[in-house]
């Protein structure tokens, strides 16, 4: 594979090798989300589209576009569920390179579509890292605005609230649907 990002369906032939490098992802599940990886909690077929980012010709940083039907309309969660080869055993405290071309390529895509109106980053812990990004991006000129936490899966299990960085239309997320 040439060096860049690859954003493709689950019909293209590379979905081969993001599953590959799933599977070694979950193997190694001793990390504390490791269940997020599992096949019940990340149903490949529900992806809209899957990124990999690659480096001397070897897959190092993988993610997927998402959204629930029940989401807003035209709100896409990008770097759903990213992990990188070879995987890292500890809290990093920086930010993956290569996770600044993955934003821009997906958000491009997102664009693409015409419900579009916002992009979002979401994050349950580690706030801090996005402060960091939020700098970086609007460094290379994506702008993306924190905004309230948005409650992202039904039920009531409080690791569904996530923290938010969005690009677009923020007007929306103001109607998201909360827990009682």
């Amino acid at each position: 594979m040439d060096d860049g990002i690859y954003i493709f369906n689950i019909n293209d032939p590379l979905i081969e090798v993001f599953k590959q490098y799933l599977e070694i992802e979950l193997s190694a599940n001793q990390h504390n989300l490791a269940d997020n990886y599992s096949t019940e909690n990340f149903v490949l077929e529900n992806q809209r589209m899957f990124s990999v980012w690659v480096q001397n010709n070897e897959p190092k940083l993988f993610s997927t576009i998402f959204r629930k039907p029940w989401w807003q309309k035209g709100c896409y969660r990008i770097l759903n569920r990213v992990w990188q080869n070879p995987r890292t055993t500890r809290v990093e405290k920086t930010i993956h390179p290569g996770l600044y071309t993955m934003i821009h390529s997906q958000l491009e895509w997102c664009k693409t579509q015409q419900d579009f109106r916002t992009a979002i980053i979401t994050r349950q812990r580690q706030r801090y890292l996005f402060k960091r990004m939020k700098a970086d991006l609007l460094e290379i000129g994506m702008e993306f605005e924190e905004t309230d936490k948005l409650w992202l899966c039904k039920g009531a299990c409080e690791d569904c609230l996530h923290h938010v960085l969005a690009h677009g239309d923020t007007e929306c997320l103001s109607r998201w649907w909360k827990p009682l």
